[in-house]
């Protein structure tokens, strides 16, 4: 059966036509009689808020009511639009001690029960009576105390809230962060009364305690791309610990994304972890946090992976902690509250910190020098200091304070090309006594010319991979950065055929050659032989002090320590 464009067309048109003249006519309608819905609506209106709130309609006046009740629906439909951030932006947690505002204004204090989400609280007032209300109606409360008196709105459960200064009237003042959380197992494992959800937790504390020595890595940055890598740097560390009866400290940065976890990786490195039979105790990186608090992260699924004599063998720490006279301080991304925690007092007690952070003057990599985080003038001098985060190993010196970085255990990216890798072991006072030269996994050469190319070797012996140096060896990366050719000379193809044979990977990146006006081909020398490191080090320096990124003092104290290098 056929049909007709032409018809199903017009069927269609007629359908639009109705439905057009139906809304036309439903509108019509509403609007002639929109002048006996108000009435309506405005009443209904009125039977909720009097249910709602029959306090605050019973203690105002007939006149002041419409403006109340249109006052709260007006609010109540912008309240709804925010709703859906509120649920987790609450104010208030239970416990808290606050004022609620009832009758007219009157101040009566209260205790919050329960955070309702969506900016609502049931709170139970002093005659034991519990009232639902929202945020809006609850305020701190007030104190009669003098200017700079520190007024605690928070509860044990909860803190991490802020405190509040308030003058001699209640006003409020100034909002200030709150003291840093550090927990002090030394003195945990010293005192008599323990609760007991935490004794579990303190005979682990006493177990790894009894290690005198320790094996440290950092940024491992597992990923399903370096998976492989990873499993056998964890084997290779976990060999290094039972050959000299130690314990493992992990630094941070353990996975490489952020905010996720793939299945096949977690698993993985779940089921290496059941083969091992030391302790760890592991501190999350910024790569390893989800909130900008830092305790939400993701080596908690790591607190059971694993047991040793009876007790969980990974030890996660969460926040600052001292353990075994030496400070864990995982990576925190405010600067002024990790200033704060490394001049508490258990920072100033103890004998070594073990860090993730970014210190002013550190190498970024070959090239870039951090102009910013944490100044080593904040640390405590004449401390052992030893930290994660940046990948290539070296040492930040500023008069009395030495900050050693470990660097990753693997050339993660091109980045980190040829760079010296190692694992770090620890005796019973934070002393390092060796540096253990590792290589493992895909490494990385770059060349900005086709006869530093060439005169590279390939490793032969792949069963001494560990111990070749210099050499690409199969699955490592070549990158050459030269000019563009039109063609390639032939001893060069050959090269590269030769190299991708071994299982190396060759990769070409063309620049853009730079062409030299006639003036300027006679001071090519004179530009060559100046740019030495020192000099453009020394450029590099002045060009920031010019764009005001450094000052004076810190541009002469980063000038004078990469000179040292």
């Amino acid at each position: 059966m056929k049909y007709s464009s032409r018809s199903s067309c017009k069927r269609r048109t007629g359908w639009r036509r109705g439905i057009w003249f139906c809304q036309s006519v439903l509108y019509c309608i509403l609007f002639m009689f929109l002048p006996r819905i108000r009435p309506v609506v405005g009443w209904i209106h009125r039977q909720h808020f009097t249910r709602k709130f029959p306090l605050l309609i019973a203690d105002s006046s007939a006149s002041d009511q419409p403006r109340i009740i249109n006052d709260y629906f007006h609010s109540r439909r912008r309240r709804q639009i925010h709703s859906s951030t509120a649920l987790h932006m609450a104010r208030w947690n239970a416990g808290d001690s606050v004022q609620v505002r009832i009758n007219n204004d009157e101040l009566v204090e209260a205790s919050v029960l329960e955070a309702r989400g969506a900016g609502w609280y049931s709170i139970q007032l002093p005659d034991k009576s519990i009232m639902k209300c929202r945020a809006s109606q609850l305020v701190p409360i007030t104190s009669t105390a003098s200017v700079s008196t520190t007024v605690e709105t928070f509860s044990s459960k909860n803190r991490m809230r802020p405190t509040i200064s308030v003058e001699d009237d209640g006003s409020v003042v100034k909002v200030a962060l709150p003291p840093p959380t550090i927990h002090d197992l030394d003195a945990a494992l010293l005192a008599s009364d323990h609760k007991q959800e935490s004794e579990e937790f303190l005979k682990q504390v006493e177990h790894h305690a009894t290690f005198e020595k320790w094996v440290a890595f950092t940024d491992l940055h597992c990923s399903p791309a370096t998976l492989d890598t990873c499993l056998e740097v964890l084997d290779k560390v976990h060999s290094v610990a039972k050959e000299n009866n130690a314990g493992v400290l992990f630094l941070g940065d353990f996975w490489h994304h952020r905010g996720t976890l793939r299945v096949d990786c977690l698993n993985a490195i779940l089921n290496h972890f059941k083969s091992w039979e030391v302790p760890m105790v592991m501190i999350p990186g910024n790569h390893d946090q989800v909130t900008l608090d830092g305790h939400s992260h993701s080596l908690i699924p790591f607190e059971n992976a694993y047991r040793v004599g009876g007790v969980p063998g990974p030890l996660v720490l969460s926040f600052p902690t001292k353990f075994r006279d030496a400070l864990f301080v995982p990576h925190i991304r405010d600067i002024a509250t990790m200033e704060s925690v490394l001049q508490a007092s258990p920072a100033l007690e103890s004998s070594a910190f073990f860090i993730h952070a970014e210190v002013t003057g550190a190498l970024m990599n070959d090239q870039l020098v951090s102009t910013g985080g944490v100044p080593p003038a904040s640390f405590p001098p004449n401390k052992k200091i030893y930290s994660g985060h940046f990948h290539k190993p070296h040492t930040v010196k500023a008069s009395n304070v030495v900050i050693e970085y470990l660097g990753s255990p693997y050339e993660v990216s091109l980045a980190e090309a040829q760079q010296s890798k190692m694992l770090a072991i620890f005796d019973k006072d934070w002393n390092c006594e060796e540096y253990l030269p590792i290589s493992i996994g895909r490494r990385h050469f770059k060349f900005s010319s086709w006869n530093d190319f060439l005169r590279h070797d390939v490793a032969e012996d792949e069963s001494s991979k560990e111990h070749v140096v210099g050499k690409a060896r199969s699955g490592d990366r070549i990158v050459v950065s030269v000019p563009k050719e039109n063609t390639l000379p032939v001893s060069i193809a050959t090269r590269i055929n030769e190299v991708r044979e071994a299982g190396v990977t060759v990769e070409i990146r063309e620049t853009k050659a730079k062409s030299l006006d006639k003036s300027e081909v006679s001071g090519a020398k004179l530009i060559e032989e100046e740019m030495t490191p020192e000099s453009t080090w020394k450029a590099y320096i002045e060009g920031e002090k010019e764009r005001e990124l450094l000052t004076e003092a810190k541009a002469d104290s980063l000038l004078t320590e990469g000179l040292k290098l």
